[in-house]
């Protein structure tokens, strides 16, 4: 199914090349995105009382004066409950879809899928400044212009989003704010939680974003899709790297349209920002494969797809018949599915379907 493909190492690794403009990319682009996150978690900003997040962290039954390890267990435990209710998706509860988008805005629809991923609850405890409890998989935007998360996203570009909160993270993180503000000591705190959201969650997710707007204009390129212009949305400065990115995205596509590779191989060879490569912004949660989670984890993976299957066309790999063949017997399934039906609105729903046909199953029927 295409939500367990690129979830682990592949068994064989060719040889990678990464173009020397990547490399200037990577280090610009890594230290712009420091010099915002660290703008934003020192600036006053916040989100509304109605925000999921804050919903969330106040319906939480969790002591924060308990010991690290027994706070961490209790929210793991009891998360899901509060994450049901308020519409997230998980391996227990279909949800639904947010429009317009929580985290993006009017823009976007999306679904948040809720999780507990094992994670290093005394790093984050210790490094809870930067640490990343919502990560963007997917987004429909193509700017490099870096904007932030918070619910007023500016683009011409608009569509389907699908984010993911480990649930217990985020209340490790809160919990430390909590301590570093003097509320579970009781000598008082300055900031209030919808400012902690805004500043700390929220801020963080800028990583994933980019990393998912490098990948959706690569993909553009690849499909011969619009993408959208750079816009300045931060009030300090903040250099526009789009040329750059265009120029290095061309050379990226030519080289990959050059080399035998299977599509594991193409994920792992796609740089990435942080991280080795594609492989590790692909990577979706650990978490049970089951149906009331697998239609979101589905529409997550379609965008990379495009790229793969286009890749696929143009060279003719042999080596993807395995993987066409399983994608042949998921799309079957998922058309036959009846999930998304109600679940999305009308706008999504069509636009889901035009990139199956169009992008997905006019490929895979060229391999029938």
């Amino acid at each position: 199914m295409p939500y367990d493909l690129f979830q682990s190492e592949p068994v064989t690794n060719q040889g990678r090349v990464i173009l020397p403009e990547f490399l200037y990319l990577k280090g610009q682009i890594t230290r712009q995105i420091a010099r915002i996150e660290e703008y934003y978690r020192g600036y006053v900003t916040d989100v509304p009382n109605e925000h999921l997040v804050v919903r969330f962290l106040l319906s939480l039954n969790a002591n924060p004066a308990r010991d690290l390890r027994s706070y961490t267990d209790r929210v793991a435990d009891i998360g899901f409950v509060f994450s049901n209710t308020l519409g997230m998706t998980s391996s227990i509860n279909y949800g639904r879809a947010f429009t317009p988008g929580v985290f993006y805005g009017k823009k976007t629809t999306e679904i948040i899928i809720a999780h507990t991923d094992e994670f290093d609850y005394t790093d984050v405890d210790q490094n809870w400044r930067t640490a990343r409890p919502i990560v963007v998989h997917r987004h429909p935007f193509t700017d490099m212009g870096m904007g932030r998360c918070d619910g007023n996203y500016e683009s011409r570009e608009a569509g389907l989003a699908v984010i993911s909160i480990n649930l217990a993270m985020l209340a490790v993180q809160y919990r430390a704010w909590l301590r570093d503000e003097g509320v579970i000591a009781g000598t008082g705190v300055n900031r209030r939680i919808h400012q902690f959201v805004s500043m700390f969650p929220i801020t963080n997710m800028l990583q994933s974003h980019v990393e998912i707007a490098l990948m959706n204009r690569m993909i553009a390129y690849a499909m011969y899709d619009d993408v959208a212009a750079y816009r300045r949305v931060h009030p300090i400065g903040v250099h526009d790297f789009t040329d750059r990115v265009d120029s290095y995205i061309v050379k990226e596509l030519q080289l990959l349209e050059r080399k035998p590779l299977n599509f594991d191989q193409v994920v792992d060879s796609i740089p990435a920002l942080e991280g080795r490569s594609l492989r590790q912004v692909l990577h979706l949660p650990n978490m049970a494969s089951t149906r009331q989670v697998i239609w979101a984890l589905i529409l997550a993976r379609l965008p990379i797809l495009r790229l793969l299957l286009r890749l696929n066309a143009l060279t003719d790999r042999h080596q993807n018949s395995w993987y066409i063949q399983r994608l042949s017997v998921w799309l079957r399934a998922f058309q036959s599915d009846k999930t998304l039906q109600g679940r999305l609105p009308l706008n999504i729903l069509h636009d889901v379907d035009e990139m199956i046909h169009r992008d997905i199953s006019t490929y895979l029927d060229r391999r029938g």
